[in-house]
Order: C-alpha cells, then structure tokens, then sequence
C-alpha cells in the first residue's frame, strides 16, 4: 500500500465493509494515535472474521512457539492469552494493554456447539471479567456449563477444537451510526 498511513486508511474501509462501522485505524500497530479507535463490538466483529481463516485460527490456538534468529538464537514465547491455559474450549483471541486503553481482550471460546466472542475494554479485572461474561453467555444459550480452572490444572485441559465456527446470522442489534469526523487541516 505503499505506507503505514495507506495501510491504516485499507483497513479502516475493510473493517467498515465488515460492520465495524464505529472503528477508525491511524496505524497498523493498533498502538494510542489521534482519530484511532475501536468498539468492544466492533474488535468482535472482526475477530469473527479472522477466525474463519484456517491458518489464523491455528496461530491464535497456540501456547507456545519456538522462535529462531538469523544468527541462530533460540527461544520460546509463551501466549498472553490465558483463556487457552484455563477455559476449555478456547479458539484464540488477542490480548492488549496501553496507558489510554488499559487492559483488553477479544476472544472467541466453544462449548456444545456454541461459540462466544466475548470483549472487553478498559477492564480492572480483565479475566475475570472474560470469565463471567463466558459464564454468563453459555449459561444463556443453554449449553453445558465450562469450567473455568487455574493455571495449576491447566496440563489437563484437552486441546481447543481447531475449527472456526460456520457463519450464523446476527439477532443483535446493530450499533449506532457513527459520528462524521472532521476534517483535519494541514
């Protein structure tokens, strides 16, 4: 695209063709800029979208990777996403944090043929937060209910099931319009 500000401007029309119409990217880090924002419903959106990819699903499934410099050093990284460490069922998500946003998370997580994409911004309690709203959401659509465990049991957790949930229609409400931004002078 030729820059980072190009770039920025195609993924703000492609998250706009996707729905996420209260969404607006400065940059392609998601890192705090002037006019750069998002929705907790919105970052669902998209990550529903990403999740349909085979190949983004898998990365966002794993714990761990090894890494390998040119030179040949090597280490291993660990997930931030803890929901794959303690919530069975868990597909992937992405975790955040910056001084302007605090901590964050969208994820999506399966359970009895359900799939959740749970969001949260600006969150004190971020995981916990996660899991209620994860309780809450499959308590609702009726299945059997998750258990959320620590970290110490999490070596007997079978592995989240790798395929993205089909596309099913919205019963939610869409969000409000967006409000026009003004134009910035050079």
């Amino acid at each position: 695209s030729g820059s980072e500000a190009a770039f920025a401007r195609l993924m703000t029309r492609r998250a706009h063709e996707l729905g996420a119409q209260n969404t607006h990217f400065e940059n392609a880090s998601g890192l705090p800029a002037d006019d750069h924002y998002s929705t907790a419903y919105d970052l669902a959106v998209i990550l529903r979208y990403a999740m349909q990819r085979p190949d983004f699903a898998e990365i966002m499934q794993m714990k761990t990777a090894s890494v390998a410099s040119m030179a040949g050093r090597a280490w291993t990284v660990r997930n931030h996403n803890r929901l794959l460490w303690t919530f069975p069922g868990a597909l992937g998500g992405k975790t955040g944090w910056t001084r302007a946003s605090r901590h964050c998370y969208v994820g999506m997580v399966e359970n009895g043929g359900s799939a959740l994409i749970v969001s949260v911004l600006a969150s004190s309690r971020m995981w916990h937060d996660v899991n209620e709203l994860l309780l809450y959401g499959f308590s609702a659509t009726g299945v059997g209910e998750p258990r959320f465990v620590s970290l110490s049991q999490a070596t007997t957790l079978p592995p989240p099931l790798p395929a993205p949930p089909p596309e099913r229609k919205s019963t939610e409400r869409k969000p409000p319009e967006p409000k026009p931004r003004e134009q910035k002078t050079a």
